[in-house]
């Protein structure tokens, strides 16, 4: 049975292929943007279905665009030339040299004992830690807490069931829904360079985009002490010893982890004193990871690169070419053309939530890597067109990456929910009244603070 189940996402994604290489030609429906289309509907999909690999969809897909004439290989693999693919990289391999060390988990442990170890103190001293961690590491922690929130539902001996939600989707809300704080470069470069024009680059810096976002931090926040006061029955519990061994086992803190902490000071002055001192941001995260190896500060060797995650490098620069390719076949024009008029007329509000809205829908459709790819250029082109910050829109966009009611509609969600701690119930029960309030956050919160600090 399940071979035969496997054969439904390839349906589904062949049909779609098929309706759209069915319609017609025209002046504006060229055969370009048929094309384009086309080799982008099956990456999307062959990603939101996990058909292939990640790895594989990341050769395949910008192959595809140059093999199908759709684009030169110049445009199809510019996005080597910039700093995400290398930001990337090393922001993952961070990830994994903090794991490896045992920093991240004594960090969890360290907040869980702190925070006296009851089932709401366990909770929040996930969502804080995660925060702490996602600073460290540009938000490529997503994955990591994951089995680190497991092991504490274990610790805590919950069954499947909302309680255990709680657990999990703190430790999410602390590393996924960190991502409308703290810059992650698969999101936010993926919008900035799909938005960028040769004659308006949009650059965004990791202290900008903090600065601009943080307040974002108080919402998450706000949210989980929400679920926990009126979604969720708190159960009674008192693990605070069992936590306490587990901290003890880790043993003293181990030359490894210091040299971690150095690096990460580091990695945190350079980014802070960088508006002082002109350096570009992404800089520290591509070059102070390979610290690890070199004499002195040695943590890392070839086991450690075997398990980086490539396959994420090579899928995010491959959605940096759909919005470089989608530029090439004047898709921004045309999406301008017809969705321009919906807009106009409208005050900043209304252009805000009519953004929000059409991400929202999208969520629904692809993944965020999908839909940030497709339509951040189109989004870019509108904005510039209704004379409001570029970023603003970016902005408002990488928000509804978080505004979801299934696992499904984000992969990291995907990675909490494959512990099964948790059912497809349980989730849209305690996320579903996130959308609305985010929504009322953006309005008023987050609208006045872009005011305060000029974006708007």
């Amino acid at each position: 049975m399940a071979a035969k189940s496997n054969y439904k996402p390839w349906l589904i994604t062949l049909l779609a292929c098929v309706a759209l290489a069915l319609l017609p030609t025209g002046a504006v429906f060229t055969l370009g943007v048929k094309k384009y289309l086309l080799v982008t509907v099956a990456g999307i999909l062959c990603c939101a279905f996990s058909l292939l690999d990640n790895m594989v969809i990341g050769v395949l897909l910008p192959l595809a665009y140059w093999l199908c004439g759709v684009a030169p290989a110049s445009v199809v693999y510019s996005g080597w030339a910039g700093t995400l693919p290398w930001i990337t990289l090393g922001t993952l391999l961070l990830t994994v040299i903090l794991e490896e060390s045992g920093l991240l988990r004594r960090i969890a442990l360290f907040a869980i004992i702190r925070s006296g170890a009851s089932y709401r103190g366990v909770c929040f001293a996930l969502l804080f830690s995660g925060f702490l961690c996602s600073l460290f590491t540009s938000c490529c922690v997503q994955y990591v807490f994951a089995p680190l929130a497991y092991g504490v539902c274990r610790t805590l001996k919950l069954k499947p069931g909302t309680a255990a939600a709680g657990v999990m989707l703190a430790a999410a809300m602390g590393t996924i829904s960190a991502n409308g704080v703290i810059p992650y470069p698969g999101f936010i470069g993926v919008l900035t360079a799909g938005a960028s024009t040769p004659e308006d680059p949009v650059t965004l810096g990791w202290v900008q985009a903090l600065w601009s976002l943080w307040p974002g931090f108080l919402f998450i926040t706000f949210y989980l002490w929400f679920m926990l006061r009126f979604l969720i029955k708190a159960p009674q519990i008192d693990a605070k010893e069992e936590f306490r061994a587990q901290y003890a086992r880790l043993g003293p803190v181990s030359s490894g982890e210091k040299k971690c902490l150095a690096v990460i000071g580091l990695i945190l002055a350079l980014l802070l004193t960088a508006q002082w001192t002109g350096l570009d941001t992404a800089l520290p995260f591509i070059v102070c990871p390979w610290l690890f190896f070199l004499p002195g500060l040695r943590v890392a060797g070839k086991d450690t690169l075997k398990n980086v995650n490539f396959g994420m490098v090579f899928l995010i620069t491959a959605f940096v070419a759909v919005g470089s390719v989608a530029g090439y076949v004047k898709l921004d024009s045309i999406a301008e053309t017809y969705l321009l008029p919906l807009f106009e007329g409208t005050n900043l509000l209304t252009t805000v939530l009519l953004t929000y809205a059409f991400g929202l829908l999208m969520n629904f459709l692809l993944t965020p890597l999908g839909y940030f790819s497709a339509f951040s250029s189109v989004l870019g082109s509108l904005y510039r067109s209704l004379g409001y910050n570029v970023l603003l829109g970016l902005f408002v966009f990488q928000y509804t990456s978080d505004a979801v009611v299934l696992p499904y509609e984000n992969m990291a969600y995907l990675v909490y929910f494959s512990f099964a701690m948790f059912g497809i119930r349980d989730f849209a029960k305690l996320y579903a009244l996130k959308i609305p309030m985010q929504i009322l956050f953006i309005c008023t919160v987050m609208m006045a603070w872009w005011r305060f600090i000029g974006l708007v």
